[in-house]
């Protein structure tokens, strides 16, 4: 968070998750200062994140996760 939370808007960062093993997590700057995490699943067939539905998307790589979402 501290490396984050002086960057602009729309900064992320990817890494391993500490607290669910064969996960990712990506955190990314929000507006005031503030830092949002989402947990990235690995799946057989690629990377999933539950969205504000409850429903879960699937990617087919990290990269591909990263740039449906740099828009927003």
């Amino acid at each position: 968070n501290k490396l984050l939370e002086v960057e602009p808007v729309g900064t992320f960062m990817v890494r391993f998750s500490s607290t669910k093993p064969g996960s990712f997590s990506l955190a990314h700057t929000v507006a005031n200062g503030k830092v949002n995490h989402v947990i990235v699943h690995t799946r057989d067939n690629g990377f999933a994140i539950l969205e504000d539905n409850a429903r879960e998307r699937l990617f087919p790589s990290i990269t591909h996760l990263i740039e449906a979402y740099s828009p927003i």
